[in-house]
């Protein structure tokens, strides 16, 4: 094992490797937390001295030590401005030592996605939110975040219109200033979103994917500056299902919302990751599944070439909402999620190490056990939303180590016994994988 982390619990420190340990875990926001929302689309981000958690409506701060101790609790439409916080997105920006919280607002006139970025590397400090309205007509319906060394930028899925790109001036919007353009991506009606990028360059990569191609596309130049940013596209052929069939659980007949398309996309040293879900037939099985998609494309001149090409599934299993990270070893770890008529929806984790045999992940772990059934008790058969996507982020103090938060299926608490139909009950972990323990 390499040196460990200086803020790591012993636990995490001396771990076995292959292990995960629940020593380096905690509980995260909850259904029953006040102001929380559903489905949550749980983020996580970590910075030098904390890990933070979004999903809908509510951001929490927590201490790297003591491991899991609040630091700060709030509500995200007051951090954002936005009167509403649906699709929330989180990063942490080691070069410039910002955080970078987005959320779209639906409702209203008009519909709006609004950006907070911190002042500093302290979450628990003082933010600038800034609002970017949609043409009128037109309502969000998803979105992605992601930086590179002078650009930052978020895409929304913009109903009646599709998927467009927002491109900004990464030093005027630490300065306080917003200098942005705006791009329509040819690939409108697929999920699109921005590359985290973890090792310096100046060109911004976004990723998208068809049932036959994965777009990504390259944006050099900077809003603002000499002749402002503009972007190519290369289209690189593949085979991908984009529609994964939804999740069946155990102990209900309703089934969870698994929905395709792309995730995560991270950007380091070269590669290019890119991590979605999927159907397919897992090996030994003769039903389509939801899987794992994870792809790695190298950078060679001008352009990429797959390089691994990952479809990870189980005989019998469902398994959706890859998040996906990079370490400077470009070992991968990947938080997901997985149900089956045996499984009650849980948080489960796998990952890579560059030296394992290529177009391979490794045996999944249970980061969390679902406990119950995530269900509405009316005795019919409905499709509930579990969110679309899981978080995952590389520790910016030690990059071998990992985070990775997920939604699962607690024990329901009622102060009284309801009356369906009545809410599903969610819970959020949030996991340390400390230096590739896998």
């Amino acid at each position: 094992m390499s040196k460990s982390h200086p803020l790591m619990s012993l636990a995490c420190q001396f771990a076995a490797l292959a292990t995960i340990l629940a020593g380096c875990a905690f509980e995260g926001i909850r259904r029953t937390d006040p102001s929380t929302d559903s489905p949550p689309d749980v983020q996580v981000a970590a910075g030098p001295n904390h890990i933070v958690e979004v999903t809908r409506n509510v951001m929490r701060v927590f201490l790297k030590s003591p491991l899991g101790e609040v630091a700060a609790a709030g509500d995200l439409g007051t951090l954002l401005g936005c009167s509403e916080t649906k699709f929330p997105r989180l990063r942490y920006d080691q070069q410039a030592q910002r955080w970078y919280v987005l959320a779209a607002q639906t409702t209203g006139s008009p519909t709006r996605v609004c950006l907070a970025v911190s002042a500093t590397s302290d979450p628990t400090g003082a933010f600038a939110s800034y609002a970017f309205n949609l043409p009128s007509g037109l309502v969000p319906n998803s979105s992605g975040l992601g930086f590179n060394d002078d650009k930052v930028a978020f895409t929304t899925n913009e109903l009646g219109f599709g998927w467009v790109l927002w491109v900004l001036n990464k030093s005027a919007l630490l300065s306080g200033t917003v200098t942005y353009q705006t791009f329509s991506l040819s690939l409108s009606g697929t999920v699109t979103i921005p590359a985290t990028t973890l090792s310096s360059t100046t060109t911004l990569f976004v990723g998208a994917m068809t049932t036959s191609l994965l777009a990504v596309s390259s944006v050099n130049g900077v809003p603002g500056v000499g002749g402002g940013a503009s972007i190519t596209t290369q289209n690189i052929p593949i085979t991908y299902d984009e529609v994964p069939p939804n999740s069946p659980q155990k102990g209900s007949i309703d089934l969870l919302l698994t929905s395709g398309g792309i995730k995560d996309v991270v950007f380091r040293s070269g590669s290019l990751w890119v991590s979605a879900t999927s159907g397919c037939i897992p090996s030994g099985d003769a039903v389509k599944r939801a899987c794992l998609r994870v792809l790695e494309l190298v950078q060679q001149g001008g352009s990429f070439s797959v390089n691994q090409n990952i479809e990870y599934g189980a005989a019998g299993a469902y398994y959706f909402y890859p998040a996906l990270t990079v370490d400077p070893d470009n070992a991968v770890v990947v938080g997901f999620g997985a149900s089956s008529p045996a499984i009650y929806p849980a948080f489960w984790a796998t990952g890579r190490r560059t030296s394992d045999a290529p177009n391979s992940l490794r045996m999944p772990q249970v980061i969390e056990v679902g406990q119950a059934a995530y269900t509405n008790g009316d005795g019919v058969v409905d499709v509930l939303p579990w969110g679309r996507w899981f978080g995952a982020a590389t520790d910016p103090s030690y990059q071998r180590n990992t985070w990775v938060a997920g939604e699962y299926a607690p024990f329901p608490v009622f102060a009284s016994p309801p009356t369906p139909p009545y809410t599903p009950q969610y819970a959020t972990r949030v996991q340390q994988i400390a230096d590739q323990l896998f």
